[in-house]
């Protein structure tokens, strides 16, 4: 919950020094399949890629832009996990260069604007799951299973969460 976040923080970086920053986001009871999926992992919270957004806030009708690290010569999947827990498989806004995915990704927001975050999850894996085909669309809660089915629990991945206003 929002108001036990504080106390969780200060828990968890109790005695850290430099102590790291930390950011606290509000998420849809719908999204949980993907961060219990991301929480689950062998790697969390130590991700092994990484993503850079280039703006953490965008209007509606902009384009959200970033990148995607450490992909080292594997299949990389970006999904959107919406603020309706709803999933969309984003490949076709990815361009590879280097060591890199680019991500540029039209985005319009439906309806009023909402406390909550979005949630952006890049993972990489040998192939094209095939999860990504028979559950985009699908809410966290049905896909995130599946996929874990599919990948098991040591799958490389990062979550960045964004807004659209």
């Amino acid at each position: 919950t929002d108001t036990g976040m504080r106390g969780f923080a200060n828990t968890v970086l109790s005695g850290l020094s430099p102590r790291p920053s930390e950011r606290s986001i509000l998420v849809d009871n719908r999204q949980c399949g993907a961060l219990n999926y991301i929480r689950q992992s062998e790697a969390y919270p130590a991700f092994r890629l990484t993503m850079s957004l280039d703006a953490r806030t965008i209007e509606s009708g902009e384009n959200l832009t970033g990148a995607i690290g450490n992909i080292g010569g594997r299949y990389v999947t970006l999904v959107l996990v919406d603020d309706n827990g709803g999933v969309q498989e984003l490949g076709d806004y990815l361009s590879f260069r280097g060591g890199f995915a680019r991500f540029d990704v039209p985005l319009n927001r439906v309806g009023v604007s909402r406390d909550t975050s979005q949630v952006l999850i890049a993972f990489g894996s040998a192939a094209r799951p095939r999860t990504v085909d028979t559950q985009n669309g699908q809410l966290a809660t049905t896909y995130f299973p599946a996929l874990r089915t599919e990948l098991g629990a040591n799958t490389p991945m990062v979550m960045v969460p964004f807004s659209v206003r």
